[in-house]
């Protein structure tokens, strides 16, 4: 199975990062191809 993941490190309440970091493992953890996309400004996503 394959997901991309759009982390907006700067927006809400800014926890992408900490929650991709919990996350990840378990994606990688049962042979999932993750593909992670990290927006950088206002509107990229």
């Amino acid at each position: 199975m394959k997901f991309i993941l759009t982390v907006n490190p700067h927006g809400g309440t800014k926890k992408g990062p900490q929650l991709l970091k919990k996350v990840k493992p378990i994606f990688e953890a049962s042979g999932t191809d993750l593909f992670i996309i990290e927006t950088t400004f206002a509107g990229h996503a």
